[in-house]
């Protein structure tokens, strides 16, 4: 049961916004004190709202038996449509369930450039730029001789190696993107902890996690849940990470497997990794 002074609001900081421009939204929670809160983390859906960031303040007295913690999400929009409500729940403990407490909604305005942008007319825009003409070269016969041998030279060059070219440079971009996925989501796993600093470094190392595989196979991990990955993937290793790794950021549970079960995310993006790899070399064996 929710008591009775248990009051949440949620506000935007912002009147309006241009299209992927920051806001923010700040969440307040007043309570006793006698049950444990949970804000909802990055990787949560918020709907035409992208989560860039949280900030989540400490736990402050405001007077006998009463409490305040709060928190505040950088959001991004892109979607052009007028009005944006958002309502961001708090999440109140007990010892029979966890209930969501919705505070009122809030609404945030979208700020267009053009108007009415389906009543340009292509046309006229070209007609008015201005075009200069451009005088022609003084050595124009030899320019072109230039671009020509240049030409014959890359087309030999695309008929021998053409292909082989491709893939190394494909491959050396997808290993460059590896390299750099893992350099960021191992310093995020040596800095995870149980202070709230260390729970939003697990935070921000699950979603650099999802967006890497979103990257690689085409699919929407980005925004997916923790189940919706596991229909994408289904392997209990990865159930087993994924459920432990929600427990300990919307509980606050750490323990020494929180890394572990880090790390084997980064084995299941490596696996993902070096199928593409192999998928690339087999499509370049049979052209």
């Amino acid at each position: 049961m929710i008591q009775n002074n248990f009051q949440v609001k949620g506000k935007f900081q912002e009147d309006s916004v241009k299209i992927g421009e920051k806001i923010h939204y700040s969440l307040w929670v007043k309570h006793s004190g006698k049950n444990e809160l949970f804000f909802p983390g990055t990787q949560q859906n918020f709907g035409a709202f992208e989560v860039s960031q949280k900030d989540f303040f400490k736990t402050r007295e405001i007077g006998k038996g009463q409490y305040l913690d709060s928190a505040v999400y950088e959001l991004r929009l892109f979607q052009s449509q007028n009005p944006k409500i958002l309502q961001i729940p708090v999440y109140l403990s007990s010892d029979i369930d966890c209930t969501a407490v919705y505070p009122k909604s809030d609404t945030i305005f979208v700020k267009t450039l053009v108007k009415s942008p389906e009543t340009i007319q292509i046309d006229s825009l070209f007609q008015s730029i201005p075009f200069q003409p451009i005088s022609p070269k003084r050595d124009i016969k030899t320019v072109l001789f230039d671009l020509l041998v240049l030409l014959i030279i890359i087309g030999i060059i695309n008929a021998v190696l053409g292909k082989r070219i491709k893939l190394w440079i494909q491959l050396y971009f997808h290993w460059r993107k590896f390299r750099d996925f893992q350099k960021s989501f191992q310093r995020l796993n040596r800095n995870v902890n149980k202070t709230p600093l260390g729970i939003q470094n697990l935070e921000k190392a699950l979603v650099l996690w999802k967006k890497y595989l979103e990257q690689i196979t085409g699919l929407g991990f980005a925004t997916s849940t923790s189940k919706e990955i596991i229909d994408l993937m289904p392997e209990n290793r990865l159930e087993k990470a994924l459920n432990e790794l929600d427990f300990t950021i919307y509980g606050g549970n750490f323990s020494e497997n929180t890394s572990k079960h880090l790390e084997i995310l980064l084995k299941i993006a490596q696996s993902k990794y070096n199928r593409v790899r192999q998928n690339m070399y087999l499509k370049f064996k049979k052209s």
